[in-house]
């Protein structure tokens, strides 16, 4: 780990999501919002205002969870002196999405992508790098978790003060079931 002025110097210079990210996270996005909204289209019959109202919510939710978490791993990656990049799984999305439609939205499986880290040579020069580490690759994916359950933990508070939102229900079980 580095120090508090060097990581905000790598993040100045390094922390960025490229086009090819954007699209991935933007589609997972999607694609999660939908598996869990899925069941929120009306209770016995189909309201498509209901249904669009609770889809945009859950977009906004995804989008909130996915930032944070990617970012979270993005930051260690970069303290450790790797890039980190999201890289979209596109069987995994066809799965979620066909299992999502077989349980009725019930069993709400996302695997939408990877944290993939490469070496960033300018950040490790002067430091001994003999190979990939096995143990900063566990490290970023705990940070994936870590971000989800402080997530979780700030939305759970929102949902003790206001039991009845749907806002926070829903950001409480996306960012507990995106792990």
């Amino acid at each position: 780990m580095v120090s508090w002025n060097e990581l905000t110097a790598r993040l100045q210079s390094f922390f960025r999501y490229h086009s090819e990210e954007v699209f991935g996270l933007g589609l997972a996005v999607l694609v999660t919002a939908f598996i869990f909204s899925f069941r929120d289209w009306g209770g016995g019959e189909f309201n498509a205002l209901l249904g669009l109202r609770n889809l945009l919510l859950v977009v906004i939710i995804a989008a909130v969870s996915f930032f944070f978490r990617t970012a979270c791993q993005k930051i260690y990656a970069l303290s450790e002196g790797y890039n980190s990049t999201f890289r979209l799984w596109y069987p995994g999305i066809g799965i979620a999405l066909v299992l999502s439609f077989i349980t009725f939205g019930n069993v709400p499986l996302v695997l939408i992508g990877c944290m993939c880290n490469a070496f960033n040579i300018k950040l490790r020069l002067g430091e001994f790098r003999h190979a990939f580490s096995y143990f900063h690759n566990a490290m970023t994916s705990f940070w994936g978790i870590m971000g989800n359950l402080i997530m979780a933990i700030l939305f759970s508070i929102g949902v003790y003060f206001f039991p009845q939102n749907y806002f926070f229900a829903q950001i409480l079980n996306n960012s507990i079931n995106v792990m």
